[in-house]
């Protein structure tokens, strides 16, 4: 798991604390340090992220930290793992960090002055290996179904950003949208561009739910109808909130039998 990104973000953008060094090998990670105020313009998002809120902050200011972390952990490329600390923190923030992050089982918050960095890295890596069985498993059940998704590549073998649009009933822009290439033209010109092929995997994963008796037809039908594992809402809300991540989880497990 090499290259991997970590971004720490304090109120002042500040000298990375010694854990850091200590906890990541920099031969295998690419470090940043931001304030919170920028870190919005972390693109493409870390995979792991420490936020520093520093002593008694303000709940307004927390509120406005934490929308910016929801955008991040929102991103269809990569939903960060966010390692939270501060000291003298107001119940109300810890409250808001739980309600407002989409994903509460990528957030560790450690609030008690003396954050343990070493067990948020070892709870990442854990997560991450996880990921990645999944994603090897998921492979030979596509294969076993004869639901190779053909239709959605070009002759080279890659995704294209043009066939996964007209299949979700989207159009170009906003799938690049999702995932973050708001380049027209160059979306036009090359829908099978190999930056993109990591960024449409996800699609392509929703999209192993086609399989004989349940075309295309049926799969947009899927992909509008509100799901009661889905809080009544449909497919298609959480993939346009950036969610599709969580989609593709989902019919993973209907795949292998293990819905939730």
């Amino acid at each position: 798991m090499a290259n991997l990104r970590f971004a720490y973000a304090a109120p002042r953008r500040a000298t990375l604390p010694p854990e850091v060094n200590k906890t990541l090998p920099l031969r295998e990670w690419q470090v940043s340090s931001w304030a919170l105020d920028a870190i919005e313009n972390l693109t493409p998002p870390p995979d792991l992220m420490w936020v520093h809120f520093g002593k008694s902050p303000k709940l307004g200011y927390a509120e406005t930290v934490l929308k910016r972390l929801a955008h991040l952990q929102q991103d269809t490329g990569n939903q960060p793992f966010i390692f939270i600390s501060g000291s003298a923190v107001p119940h109300a923030v810890v409250e808001r960090i739980y309600e407002t992050l989409p994903n509460p089982s990528n957030v560790v918050a450690d609030l008690e002055g003396r954050p343990d960095f070493g067990s948020a890295v070892i709870k990442f890596l854990a997560q991450r290996k996880a990921q990645i069985r999944r994603q090897r498993a998921l492979k030979p059940v596509a294969t076993a179904l004869r639901v190779p998704n053909a239709d959605l590549r070009t002759e080279s073998g890659r995704l294209s950003i043009k066939s996964i649009a007209e299949l979700f009933g989207l159009d170009v822009i906003e799938i690049g949208r999702l995932i973050g290439r708001t380049n027209k033209a160059a979306l036009s010109k090359t829908p099978d561009a190999k930056p993109l092929q990591k960024l449409l995997q996800p699609f392509a994963d929703v999209a192993l739910l086609r399989g004989p008796g349940f075309g295309d037809e049926q799969f947009r039908k899927w992909l509008n109808t509100p799901n009661e594992h889905m809080n009544i809402r449909s497919p298609m809300e959480w993939i346009r909130e950036g969610r599709i991540a969580n989609v593709a989880g989902f019919v993973y497990g209907i795949l292998t039998g293990q819905p939730t």
